[in-house]
């Protein structure tokens, strides 16, 4: 090829040279757009790929919380249903047991009648009262016990109140205390069916004490029901006025501290 011909070939080339940078400017705008798209396109997918892992963790926890509130809810449902069936199984429990109880006799509002008090030459009371079935259902092993106490310490008296019942609930239980070499007798006591009395005398002797200003004649009965619970009833009558030396005159009243049963003490005590 002459000099003329590459010239003229070259002058052809540079004439389409912008052409083809056009060309290649255009390509490279229009593949611009679609890297960004594509870079928008990935942005937006991770933040919804991160909403999503989000609202699921928020859905996670809403469920935990949830059945952690309803085992709650269930747990004290079923601790108020527990507390229900136990109160009502009480309820029919004691409206079929056995009730002892201390009957007032005649006029008298008294659980116990003092027939004979005399302070000189010895101390001596005599005294009788009666023991009533007042439940449902028949009572065994009923043992009454009976004392008289004289010590003005309030500490000392319910010591007395509390032996008094225990000692009655030992032998109806047959758990009555002995030494190592002794064997324990068992239960002992009668039976009392609903409606039943029993009529029971006691007496008390001490040395003389004419200026004593007040006593006490206690009595408890313990006994089993038919369901082989043990139960007790107590009561104390007070004599005197704490002024004037005793005499068979003397007034006589309630003490209320001992007119109870084990389960009225034991509210009290649950109160206190």
């Amino acid at each position: 090829m002459s000099f003329f011909g590459r010239l003229s070939s070259l002058i052809e080339r540079l004439q389409a040279l912008p052409s083809a940078i056009e060309n290649l400017a255009g390509a490279i705008r229009a593949a611009t757009p679609k890297s960004a798209d594509h870079e928008v396109s990935a942005n937006k997918q991770e933040i919804e790929r991160a909403a999503e892992q989000q609202r699921q963790y928020h859905v996670q926890v809403w469920i935990a919380r949830g059945t952690w509130a309803a085992f709650l809810a269930a747990s004290i449902y079923a601790g108020i249903s527990l507390f229900q069936w136990r109160e009502m199984q009480k309820q029919t429990v004691n409206s079929a047991r056995a009730w002892l109880g201390y009957q007032q006799i005649g006029d008298s509002d008294l659980p116990v009648i003092v027939d004979r008090l005399e302070m000189v030459p010895r101390l001596n009371v005599e005294a009788h009262y009666r023991i009533e079935n007042f439940g449902s259902g028949p009572a065994i092993k009923v043992t009454p016990t009976f004392w008289v106490a004289t010590d003005t310490n309030l500490k000392m008296v319910r010591r007395t109140g509390a032996f008094l019942c225990s000692s009655a609930a030992h032998f109806a239980t047959g758990t009555v205390p002995t030494a190592p070499s002794v064997e324990t007798p068992g239960p002992m006591g009668s039976i009392l069916f609903p409606k039943q009395i029993y009529n029971n005398s006691q007496t008390w002797s001490a040395d003389a004490m004419p200026s004593l200003r007040w006593m006490l004649v206690m009595g408890c009965v313990a006994y089993l029901d038919q369901f082989k619970a043990p139960h007790w009833t107590r009561f104390a009558v007070l004599i005197g006025d704490g002024i004037n030396p005793i005499s068979s005159s003397s007034p006589r009243k309630l003490y209320t501290l001992f007119n109870d049963t084990d389960e009225s003490s034991e509210n009290d005590e649950a109160k206190n």
